[in-house]
Order: C-alpha cells, then structure tokens, then sequence
C-alpha cells in the first residue's frame, strides 16, 4: 500500500474512533448526572483532537491519490483542493465541527448534538454513498449508520475505560442505547450491503469484499459479547461490582475497534456493485 494509502486509513481510524468517544461521553455525562466530568474533559479533548488530525490527514491523503503524486507535492495542493472540491469542502465542514466540539462547554450538550450530526453528515457525503449525491437516500442512510455506530461504540468505550459501571441504572441505560443502535446498524448495514455488493460471491472475490467480511465478523462477535453482558454480566454485576462486566466490556470495546479498522480498509477500496 503507498504511502497515501496507510494515510486515509490511519486518517479513517482516527476520525471513526474520536468521533465515537465523543458521542459516547455526551451519552455518559446524561447518565452519570456530571459524575467523572474532570476525566470526560480530558478524554474530550483528546477524541477532538483526533477528529480534526484525522480530517486533515484525510484530506492531505485524498490530495495526493486524486492528484496521483507524493505527499510531500500533495502539501503543496492541499490548499485548492480545500477550497475548490467538494471533497475539501466537506473535509472543511468536518475540521470546523471538529473545532467546535474541543472548544464548546459541555453543557451546550443539544448544541454539541448538531454539531456530531453534522460531523457525521460531512463523513457520510464522502463516503461510497457520497456518489449518489448530498441529497440522496444512501447519504442519510450512511449519516444514520454512522451516528448508530457511534452510539454504540462510544458507550461502549467509555463505559469499558472511563465509567468503570457498577450501578443498576447506569448499566440499563448502557444495555438500552447499545441495543436500539444495533438494531439500527443492521437495518443501515443490510441497506449498505445490498447496495455496494452486487452478488453474494463479492464478498470474497475482490478487496471490498473481503475487508466487508472481516467487518461483519468482528461485530458479530461484538454482538455476541453484548448480548453476554445484557443477559449475564449486568444483572450480576451488583454482586462482583460488576468486575465481569467491565472485562467482557473491555474486550468489545477492542473488537470494535478492529472493527473500525476493517471500515477503514472499507473506505479505500472500490465497491464491486
């Protein structure tokens, strides 16, 4: 893979994991009633950070692949391509949200809301689905799925290295958010699916496909993880304090990361359909 390559894709990480923490924090801070603020603060940032670094690398790596030249000539265009594309633009609308999350007070959480969606909006119209157009169907399908995944990755996340649960309410409320937003993401996910793979032996014929699979498998074992923790780990949890909880959480929160990763490989490669 050339250099721009491991770019985007590092560039795709960073923005699909920062922007998952920060959704998951707003979701813990409604939870927690202001509980471990001075941590959140901290972690914030961080993901803001990423968010923004990753919006830039994305761009620099899209200069470079777009242009066919090195990086170090892309540095040089990144400015026009900033302004003159409509991928720059959307990279633009991407750093700006990014900014404004590491800079507004958390308490502006309807605020900070918007402002994910339409981070989230600015990914979804560079996308695969970005091809049929701002305002088309698999635009709001691939926001919508973005966000779900968010939510549940997040919650996930911050509740396996930050929240450390062992309160019944916490964990109900956790066990809820993570169960509407796969279903969600599997009604999204079919939808993407349908749409990108033309047959099913795609899905190990060519690169998309293969890195399709490698997704589909990890959350499913996610899923099978979460679904340990609903019917097992959370109700015992007021006996262990929930310790059991918390490790089996700690695991799906990396599965879903190799996930986020496996995405990632997604964004570089050509559908086959």
């Amino acid at each position: 893979m050339t250099p721009a390559g491991l770019l985007q894709l590092a560039a795709a990480l960073l923005l699909n994991a920062g922007f998952a923490w920060l959704t998951g924090s707003l979701l813990a801070r409604r939870w927690l009633g202001g509980a471990l603020t001075p941590l959140l603060d901290r972690t914030d940032i961080a993901a803001a950070l990423a968010c923004l670094a990753g919006s830039l690398f994305a761009l620099w790596a899209a200069t470079a692949m777009m242009g066919d030249v090195g990086l170090g000539e892309a540095l040089t265009m990144l400015p026009s391509m900033m302004v003159q594309t409509a991928y720059g633009q959307a990279g633009l609308a991407a750093m700006a949200a990014a900014t404004a999350l590491l800079v507004m007070p958390h308490r502006a959480w309807r605020v900070r809301i918007v402002v994910l969606a339409l981070f989230a909006l600015a990914r979804a119209s560079v996308s695969h689905a970005g091809e049929h157009g701002l305002a088309s169907v698999a635009v709001g399908v691939e926001w919508l799925h973005l966000m779900l995944v968010g939510v549940w990755l997040g919650a996930v996340a911050v509740a396996a290295w930050v929240v450390r649960p062992a309160h019944a309410s916490y964990l109900a409320a956790l066990s809820t958010a993570a169960t509407v937003a796969l279903a969600g993401i599997v009604v999204t996910g079919v939808f993407n699916v349908w749409q990108r793979i033309g047959a099913p032996e795609q899905m190990l014929s060519n690169p998309y496909g293969l890195a399709l699979t490698v997704k589909l498998v990890l959350v499913g074992a996610a899923v099978l993880l979460g679904a340990y923790n609903r019917f097992v780990g959370f109700p015992r949890a007021a006996q262990d304090q929930g310790a059991r909880a918390l490790i089996v959480l700690r695991i799906e929160s990396l599965v879903l990361l190799a996930a986020l990763a496996a995405a990632a490989v997604l964004t570089s490669q050509p559908p086959p359909a």
